[in-house]
């Protein structure tokens, strides 16, 4: 089976034509949810793997929470998991690209081939992970994701994702700031941390 990576990215930060409202939105943004968004830039993680054994796929969507376009790209991309069977699957997943990924794979019959996810600074609903490894990486600087992981699943935010799970927490390290030559100690970008999950998978 050859090995497919797809990658899927995170919402598109709210903004607006209209000077003053924008900057009440970047000031909230910045000042409640420590986050300083980037507008209109390119994926960073596609040129990352694309000298890597992986058959690369960017999944995109259009980025919008309001209206709630979730379920929309969840089904897009499940669309295209049912023709993949023949290949395994690997995920990297950023912000709520997660919960896409995850619905996504709920509604297939077919799971064999679904092997890995690696999810940064994950937003998704809690659920139970057991056809598939998970790695999470994540941080209590996260105050965006904190917050739209309760905000988004009122009824859920006591629950955690639980199964075949390795939660690994990150030290002051912003929504935003999720990005492959983030320093996550002296020795170890946050790329190399995320190649490495990615080769253990061979030797489990």
């Amino acid at each position: 089976m050859k090995n497919k990576l797809i990658i899927v990215h995170g919402a598109t930060a709210l903004s607006s034509k209209n000077k003053i409202i924008q900057k009440i939105i970047s000031n909230i943004y910045k000042y409640i949810f420590n986050y300083i968004p980037e507008y209109n830039k390119i994926n960073p993680w596609i040129n990352k793997f694309s000298k890597s054994e992986f058959e690369i796929i960017e999944f995109k969507w259009d980025g919008k929470i309001i209206p709630y376009d979730i379920p929309k790209a969840s089904q897009k991309l499940s669309e295209i998991l049912k023709l993949s069977q023949n290949q395994n699957i690997f995920f990297l997943t950023e912000s709520i690209g997660t919960e896409i990924t995850l619905s996504a794979i709920q509604k297939l019959e077919f799971k064999d081939n679904i092997k890995k996810i690696v999810s940064i600074c994950p937003v998704n609903k809690p659920r139970t992970i057991n056809d598939f490894s998970m790695t999470i990486l994540n941080s209590k600087s996260d105050t965006f994701a904190n917050f739209a992981n309760k905000f988004l699943w009122p009824s859920k935010m006591f629950k955690k994702l639980n199964g075949d799970i390795e939660n690994i927490k990150l030290e002051n390290i912003r929504h935003d700031q999720f990005l492959p030559n983030f320093k996550i100690n002296n020795k170890e970008t946050l790329l190399n941390l995320i190649k490495n999950k990615f080769n253990e998978y061979e030797y489990e």
